[in-house]
């Protein structure tokens, strides 16, 4: 035996107390857990797809810049509210008779795609508009009152029981 190692004082304790070797075999451990945890995170949460054709989603953006225009041209405005699971929509336009017997709204989620939802809305008279309303998850819900030729859009919390307003994008 060494002079030095005869010298050194013997610790009493067992290697398990020690905090030196818990900072060693901790750091890789808690690594170990925290990639099997995102693993799992990673495969259970959905990532939606990115556009693959950005030519043909910009021609879109452009026929909806039109819609727009549009509606706006025909004086198309509206305000949307739900009540005992019906969702209610009222149309004003410049001129009633032009409005349709059936309009298509679309309902999407702020960040959650797959509860996105599109009803057909028929005509009740005078520019009333009625259907039942699905299930709506918690959020903020962006609203598209659309047909072939025009559009009118507004941003929606179901949870606040308020009216919105249903207008021509504006743009920005």
């Amino acid at each position: 035996m060494s002079v030095a190692a005869a010298t050194m004082p013997r610790s009493s304790t067992p290697w398990y107390r020690q905090p030196l070797v818990w900072l060693v075999v901790g750091i890789p451990a808690a690594s170990v857990v925290f990639g099997i945890a995102m693993l799992i995170v990673s495969i259970r949460t959905f990532d939606a797809p990115v556009v693959d054709d950005y030519y043909k989603r910009g021609k879109e953006i452009n026929r909806q810049h039109a819609r727009d225009a549009r509606a706006a041209a025909l004086g198309i405005a509206g305000d949307l509210a739900a009540e005992n699971r019906v969702l209610r929509v009222r149309l004003t336009a410049a001129d009633m008779d032009a409005l349709p017997r059936s309009a298509q709204i679309t309902l999407w989620h702020s960040t959650r795609s797959e509860h996105d939802h599109v009803l057909i809305v028929p005509a009740i008279g005078g520019g009333q508009y009625e259907t039942p309303l699905p299930e709506l998850i918690p959020g903020v819900w962006n609203v598209e009152l659309a047909t072939a030729d025009w559009r009118i859009t507004g941003r929606w919390q179901p949870a606040s029981d308020a009216a919105i307003e249903l207008k021509p994008f504006a743009g920005g």
